[in-house]
């Protein structure tokens, strides 16, 4: 399966974002980094339980994966 759109907590885009992060200290291609978790095929993402921080949603977009805000009552 290749997804192409995910759905998670702020956490899990922070890890992404920290594992790209690490990549790019390592001199390592920081899209690799989350291709690897993610798969190749995921361009847009939804976070929903809390607040994710801008700074993340904008570095994440800028390798090519959009994180957009859901945002739902029960």
């Amino acid at each position: 399966y290749q997804p192409t759109v995910l759905g998670g907590l702020p956490r899990i885009f922070e890890r992404l974002d920290e594992a790209a992060e690490l990549a790019r200290r390592a001199g390592d291609d920081p899209r690799a980094a989350i291709t690897a978790r993610v798969g190749e095929a995921v361009r847009l993402a939804t976070s929903g339980g809390a607040a994710l921080p801008a700074a993340v949603a904008e570095r994440l977009g800028a390798l090519g994966v959009s994180v957009v805000g859901a945002y739902g009552q029960t």
